[in-house]
């Protein structure tokens, strides 16, 4: 890894530190990059990144030059940015890592991300940008776009620390990416949503499940889907275009299935873990396996609790700072086994898998990369 990417990832996992004061600083030496493309803005606990995909899709199938931020990363960082489904090259990345560096402003890990972002999708003078929430709303470094439209997924309990401890509290860091008079689409029936849509007399779109063919597997996808698919209208694309859009948008380590009985998820919170159970009861198999970790930050109480019911489970460790301490999850977690290495656990587990059995991987984001990665 050059000693640039590692330096940015290092500063993003010391942690947040919200605020839009320096990101507004770092944008306006560099000429505000962000207000000199259409961008639309997702927020959400669960389903923001889905959603961004399929959007993101959709805009590259109506022929249009698409810049898609996304975080984290599940292997490498160039990931975060794409233009036409397509990663940053590395040394182009490393390039913008140096510029921002440069400036005089001193930033958070993900304040030089996303101002790399801006940046980048300026340069490569795109149609239009997609630029998902990284933490919260309101405060995010992403929140000083003009955008054409807004979107809110699904709202649950996570990241307490710094978003509040309650559903309330929550919601109202999500509203703040609402803008006044910029056209809100959610899938979430949140009257602090409306409230804030009210004042800041925001069009809102209350969107139903869509019935068109996905890509990616699971009910909840449908919701995420149908906000793609609202704003897509709004941007007078023809219903063709979206199917297709839609139907081959790719969005890895989300119900992914890496062989007919393996499947890998990012599900990381108790939320993502019943939506990730709604789906197994939809499949067949006689035996599972689940391999788990999840980081720090998490609700890993609850999301143990949450578990799909099985057969036999594996905890192992995150290759990350942010990681939990294995010793955690095993007291809650008495008839696990332990395998302290991800790609170990994951390769017992695949030799010992049978016809009829299913494996399933789940937990965090970064457990997935790390499983990606051979």
């Amino acid at each position: 890894m050059h000693k640039l990417i590692k330096w940015v990832i290092d500063k993003e996992n010391t942690g947040w530190d919200l605020s839009l004061e320096r990101i507004e600083k770092a944008m306006k030496e560099l000429g505000n990059p962000q207000l000199t493309y259409k961008t639309i803005h997702i927020a959400g606990t669960n389903g923001k990144g889905s959603t961004a995909a399929f959007l993101n899709n959709i805009l590259v199938e109506s022929k249009k030059k698409v810049g898609l931020y996304t975080s984290p990363h599940l292997i490498k960082l160039n990931e975060r940015y794409k233009i036409n489904n397509k990663d940053i090259e590395e040394t182009t990345l490393i390039k913008y890592i140096q510029k921002i560096k440069d400036l005089n402003v001193e930033l958070s890990g993900f304040e030089i991300m996303t101002a790399i972002a801006f940046l980048y999708f300026k340069d490569q003078k795109v149609d239009y940008a997609v630029i998902e929430v990284g933490l919260g709303g309101r405060c995010d470094a992403t929140n000083i776009l003009q955008p054409i439209a807004t979107a809110i997924t699904n709202i649950s309990l996570e990241h307490t620390k710094w978003l509040g401890k309650t559903i309330e509290a929550i919601s109202e860091e999500k509203a703040g990416i609402i803008k006044k008079d910029i056209p809100i689409y959610t899938g979430e029936n949140n009257q602090i949503i409306k409230n804030t849509a009210k004042i800041c007399k925001a069009p809102y779109t209350l969107c139903p499940p869509t019935n068109f063919p996905l890509s990616l597997k699971g009910d909840f996808q449908k919701s995420n889907a149908s906000i793609a698919l609202e704003i897509a209208k709004q941007l007078e694309i023809d219903t063709t275009t979206i199917k297709k859009g839609l139907k081959t948008t790719i969005w890895p380590a989300r119900l992914q299935y890496l062989e007919k009985n393996i499947i890998l998820d990012s599900a990381h919170n108790p939320e993502a873990m019943e939506f990730l159970k709604e789906y197994l009861d939809t499949i067949k198999y006689k035996n599972l396996t689940i391999i788990f970790s999840c980081m720090e930050d998490k609700d890993y109480k609850k999301m143990v609790k949450r578990l799909p019911k099985h057969d036999r489970l594996i905890v192992t460790k995150i290759q990350s700072p942010r990681a939990i301490d294995p010793e955690l999850l095993l007291e809650h977690l008495p008839k696990a086994d332990y395998i302290e290495d991800p790609i170990d656990a994951y390769k017992k587990a695949r030799a010992q898998l049978k016809k009829d059995d299913l494996l399933l991987i789940c937990g965090s984001i970064y457990l997935a990369g790390e499983v990606l990665s051979i």
